[in-house]
């Protein structure tokens, strides 16, 4: 058994590599999230985004480069959603009424990989830091990540379920 972030958990002992270690910023996720904040500001760019605009950017490119299981690449390569192009802008637009829109659009993303969908007003607060959102309605999708390998961190499991 190891200690990871003050708790104790079940798995392989796991140490980074010195060269990953350096890669590590001085501000850690908690402070770009706020943690412990009372004041009501718009979000911290922190995964996912381009690295330059990142505190963690280098360790982000090296993961990228360097980071991924093979188990993570393999599902990546296998992902019949994000692997097929998009279509184009349909050329005629449809007429469809408020609610046929909606019920359309979440029957759509639910038959894809959603397993939730939401259709709300742009709130500017929910925009991160450095974007702009110039459109009226967003749709919010989620999906449901298995927590059980998310819990394996640093393990291949965890990497593979992060990435879908």
């Amino acid at each position: 058994m190891t200690e990871r972030f003050g708790k104790k958990v079940v798995g392989e002992d796991f140490s980074p590599s010195p060269h990953v270690v350096s890669l590590l910023p001085e501000k850690r996720g908690n402070d770009i999230n706020g943690m412990g904040e009372s004041d009501v500001h718009r979000p911290s760019p922190i995964l996912w985004h381009k690295p330059d605009i990142l505190n963690h950017g280098e360790l982000q490119e090296w993961f990228w480069v360097n980071g991924s299981a093979p188990g993570a690449k393999a599902f990546r390569l296998e992902n019949k959603y994000t692997d097929r192009p998009l279509p184009e802008v349909a050329s005629v637009q449809l007429e469809w009424s408020i609610d046929e829109w909606t019920a359309n659009v979440k029957k759509s993303a639910l038959e894809r990989e959603a397993d939730l969908v939401g259709i709300t007003r742009v709130n500017p607060d929910w925009v991160f830091e450095g974007y702009e959102a110039p459109y009226e309605w967003i749709i919010v999708l989620g999906v449901a990540m298995a927590y059980d390998c998310l819990k394996t961190a640093p393990s291949e499991k965890s990497q593979t379920e992060c990435q879908k």
